[in-house]
């Protein structure tokens, strides 16, 4: 599968970890957080920025997360794309990656790389949502929150979504995030 990581989890700079709370508190309040002593676990001080786990602008992907890609991109039977311009590598290169015959669904607020003057990287197309003979292609627009609740509920999932909702909203109470 291909993922990003997440909001939820959190980890140092210099460190794997990364109170998650303070970091939500940091932002709220406009200030940065930084590793600290772990009165829990004794952990060392890190002293660095704790930032949350996903991928920054700029920054390297894992090379676990490379390995998946490569390992995997000629497996995909359908390739969901959410919430992105797609103009930024390595992981731009992901929908021509897999099988021409591969399903693509791309959910996002707008339609991306089907017309190559609007990027610096591209010498063709990667979607061809509009064309006659486009048979892979599928675009939902719309916010990702109620497009995928909308998907969820058309392949008759919804009541599994809940419950995974339901799940990670006891989590994070008992956590406190």
């Amino acid at each position: 599968p291909f993922t990003r990581k997440n909001w939820r989890a959190s980890s140092g700079i210099n460190a794997e970890y990364g109170d998650s709370q303070q970091l939500k508190d940091a932002i709220f309040s406009g200030s940065v957080a930084y590793c600290e002593l772990s009165s829990e676990t004794n952990d060392a001080v890190c002293g660095g920025i704790i930032k949350p786990d996903i991928v920054m602008f700029g920054e390297k992907l894992s090379q676990d997360y490379l390995c998946t890609v490569s390992k995997d991109e000629g497996k995909c039977d359908l390739l969901i794309i959410m919430g992105t311009s797609l103009s930024v590598g390595p992981v731009n290169k992901i929908p021509t990656s897999v099988p021409s015959s591969t399903p693509r669904l791309l959910i996002n607020m707008e339609k991306v790389c089907t017309d190559v003057s609007q990027y610096n990287n591209l010498s063709a197309p990667i979607f061809f949502f509009d064309h006659p003979d486009n048979l892979t292609d599928v675009f939902m627009g719309g916010d990702i929150d109620s497009s995928v609740r909308e998907l969820v509920e058309m392949v008759g999932w919804d009541k599994e979504l809940e419950e995974l909702c339901k799940d990670v909203k006891n989590s994070e109470t008992k956590s406190g995030n």
